[in-house]
This record gives C-alpha cells, sequence and structure tokens, in this order.
C-alpha cells in the first residue's frame, strides 16, 4: 500500500475583465513529497465562448509558456533534490508566473492527503477545469449586451454624442466608455450576467458593486449610472439574477438598473434630454 502524503495545489486563473474580476480557470499545479506536477487546459473553447474579444493567440503563447516553465521547474527541482523542502504548490507556481497585474493569476493555495498524488491532480482538473466545459454554448459578454444599445443610439441619431470618460475617487477610479454631460454626467454601462451558474452571477455583482463603492468615495464628479443587464441564457439563473440586480441597485453610486429588454425606455429619455439641451443651446 501506499504511503499517505500531503499535498498543495494552486489552480490558475485566466481573469479577462480586471474590473468585473471574471475568470475561467485553465490549469492545476499540485505538489507533494513524490513530485511536482501539472495540468494545464487544451483546448480553448470554453474560454473563448465566455471571452468572445479574447486574443486567442496571445492567449495560447502565455500559456504555454507557463506550462513549460512548470515543466523544467519539475525536472530541475527533482534532480537537485528539493522536492521534499519546498513549502507549497505556490512556491513553485511563482517561479513560473510571479504575482502581478497580468491576466493570469493564481489561486490561494488548497492542501490535504493521499495516496496517489497523481490521480489527485485529475481530482482537481476535473473538479475545478474539464467539467465547466460546454461545448456548444457561447455566452454572451458585456459587447454583446452593448450592441443592441448602440444600435438603438444610432437609430435615435445620438451615438456620437457618447463618449469614454474617467471617474476619479480617493483611492480608485472607474473608466466608462459611454458618458455624456448634461449639468451632471450621464453614463450607459453594459453588464452581461449571462454566466455558467448562480454564484458566478452574483459574484460579479459583487465585484462591480465593491468597484463602485471605492470609486465613489471622494468622486468630484456628478455621475448618474444607468446599468444594463444582459440576463442569463440559462432560466434557472434567473434568481441569482434578480439577487445581482439588488446587490448592484445598493451600490453606493445609486445606479439605475435597468433589464436588456427595457433599455429602449432609457435610451429614447436620454436621447429628448440630449436634443432638449442642444435646442437650449441654440437658442
Amino acid at each position: 500500500m501506499l504511503e499517505r502524503e500531503t499535498y498543495s495545489y494552486t489552480i490558475l486563473r485566466y481573469v479577462h475583465d480586471v474590473m468585473t474580476g471574471e475568470f475561467v480557470n485553465v490549469g492545476v499545479v499540485v505538489h507533494a513529497a513524490s513530485g511536482l506536477m501539472s495540468k494545464f487546459r487544451l483546448t480553448y473553447g470554453r474560454v473563448s465562448s465566455v471571452f468572445p474579444g479574447l486574443d486567442e493567440k496571445a492567449f495560447k503563447e502565455a500559456l504555454r509558456s507557463i506550462n513549460n516553465a512548470i515543466v523544467k521547474l519539475e525536472k530541475s527541482e527533482k534532480s537537485a533534490g528539493f522536492l521534499q523542502s519546498s513549502p507549497d504548490a505556490m512556491a513553485f507556481a511563482r517561479k513560473a508566473l510571479v504575482a502581478d497585474d497580468s491576466s493570469f493569476q493564481w489561486s490561494p493555495p488548497g492542501s490535504g492527503v493521499t495516496r496517489d498524488a497523481s490521480a489527485i491532480l485529475d481530482q482537481l482538473y476535473e473538479r475545478f477545469v474539464a467539467r465547466h466545459e460546454k461545448h456548444g454554448v457561447r455566452r454572451r459578454d458585456d459587447a454583446d449586451v452593448w450592441k443592441p444599445i448602440r444600435e438603438k443610439l444610432e437609430e435615435l441619431n445620438v451615438a456620437d454624442r457618447f463618449h469614454e470618460r474617467t471617474f476619479r475617487g480617493s483611492v480608485e477610479e472607474i473608466t466608462l466608455e459611454h458618458t455624456w454631460k448634461n449639468g451632471k454626467w450621464h453614463a450607459i454601462h453594459a453588464v452581461s450576467l449571462d454566466l455558467a451558474d448562480a454564484d458566478g452571477v452574483k459574484a460579479k455583482a459583487h465585484r462591480i458593486r465593491g468597484h463602485l463603492d471605492s470609486v465613489h468615495d471622494g468622486l468630484r464628479d456628478e455621475l448618474a449610472l444607468n446599468l444594463v443587464l444582459g440576463q442569463p441564457s440559462n432560466p434557472e439563473l434567473m434568481g441569482a439574477f434578480d439577487t445581482a440586480r439588488k446587490i448592484l441597485e445598493n451600490a453606493a453610486l445609486r445606479p439605475k438598473i435597468v433589464d436588456e429588454d427595457g433599455a429602449g425606455q432609457l435610451l429614447a429619455g436620454l436621447a429628448d434630454e440630449i436634443n432638449a439641451h442642444d435646442a437650449e443651446v441654440r437658442h
């Protein structure tokens, strides 16, 4: 019978948008006395379906580089006899990829006891990476939710009136791509909550609210923020969607929350304000 041994692990995440913090797991690194081992995603359908704007070439090159660095570490550390003295998987992971602001990030380490570290690697990969594969399912991102909004603004002949602006608080800032000023700043921001599970829907709402709350502290500009929410394609997640809606409604900026199906009325109202403002300026 194999001896029981302690193991540690960390998950490699691809974080597509730092503001929302939404990520996809793309690999696992496991360390035990018996060896250092890793397993990384070889297909990219899941990642590109969640993030349609993904630079696939850059993504593949970066992931390949991390994978190669881990394999090289496994060989060099094993030949040097250092495996048993290293504290955990994170120590090796950070040699392959240092902690910085890049799109690839390591999860906090986990640990356990096993008689078969290689089997644990397969189990962790299945749990955190492979099980989330949804072949043939394309989920909408923020850009998908924004597209019909842009088309409606063009139809109303006011699309060119919205411009990007950065709003700064005392400790954080936020850049909104579609803003317009009439006494105070107005902004429209599309948020897709078409995610894989309920936890992801609520987590994205919490991340956005946290960012808005941080920007609100010390904000010098008066900002009327309109968030247009894209609903989940899975009807079973509508309960989580409703919870996410309430989370965002209570953000410090008190944004106006509009479901994508009701965005037409919001946009028509903004167009009327813009046209009235222009008429007042002319006269």
